[in-house]
């Protein structure tokens, strides 16, 4: 057949943040007519104010795409470490066992090391944070032009599982692996 099934190692994780506080700016345009006396030209002047605010709590469970990562072939040596002895199967969340595949299925057997998996999330709870603010300071200001100077907040302890996930991976015959 040429579908082969693979399982993928991924790190799913969830955390719960508490309420942020930012700092930014919105911006207001204005557009004023020129007229030299030949052309008649529109000009648009943005001028941006300061502003703060809070967002509440926020909860990233394991199905948020931010609390998920894949960790295969395409990370660096020094970043991975063997996973399958504590990993899980996630179809049963059973412990995972090279016994229990079916035959024929394949395993890519290496994941982010766990301190390496919590930076990548935490780069991306930050990132998400930033476009939470970014969209209070639009809904507030009715404005499309917002920037975020600094945000703050803090997160519970961020829980980790480690999956192996299965995919199904279409190769046709001579078709390196």
């Amino acid at each position: 057949s040429p579908l082969s099934r693979v399982f993928l190692p991924v790190s799913l994780m969830s955390v719960n943040v508490d309420e942020a506080h930012y700092t930014g700016q919105y911006g207001k345009q204005t557009t004023i007519t020129v007229n030299n006396g030949k052309t008649t030209t529109n000009q648009t002047h943005t001028t941006y104010y300061y502003t703060e605010g809070f967002l509440p709590s926020a909860q990233y469970g394991i199905n948020h795409p931010d609390m998920r990562v894949y960790a295969g072939y395409n990370q660096p040596a020094s970043l991975v470490e063997d996973a399958c002895p504590r990993i899980i199967h996630a179809s049963s969340l059973t412990d995972f066992s090279k016994d229990k595949l079916e035959e024929g299925s394949q395993i890519d057997p290496f994941m982010l090391n766990a301190a390496v998996a919590q930076e990548l999330v935490l780069e991306r709870l930050q990132s998400n944070q930033e476009s939470r603010a970014h969209s209070d300071i639009q809904s507030k200001h009715w404005t499309h032009l917002s920037r975020v100077s600094s945000i703050n907040f803090k997160h519970d302890e961020i829980q980790m599982t480690h999956c192996m996930l299965p995919f199904y991976v279409l190769q046709y015959p001579g078709q390196p692996p």
